[in-house]
């Protein structure tokens, strides 16, 4: 069975687990793919930050924020 990506997320890896980008509300928050990569462009922390896909079943209770 095939899994749903129903948004995106912009994380980075830290030492204590992902740390999601300052633009995001809260790490239960998604976002539509061009949103996503507004904030990956966004360089101004001169941190490196990835594209997270989110699946259907990923987040409990997610907030879609488009």
């Amino acid at each position: 069975m095939k899994k749903k990506i129903i948004g995106y997320q912009v994380v980075t890896e830290t030492e204590n687990g992902q740390e999601i980008h300052p633009k995001m509300d809260a790490s239960f928050c998604i976002y539509n793919l061009d949103q996503a990569t507004d904030m990956l462009d966004d360089n101004s922390n001169k941190k490196t930050y990835q594209l997270l896909r989110i699946y259907e079943g990923d987040i409990e209770k997610p907030t879609f924020m488009f």
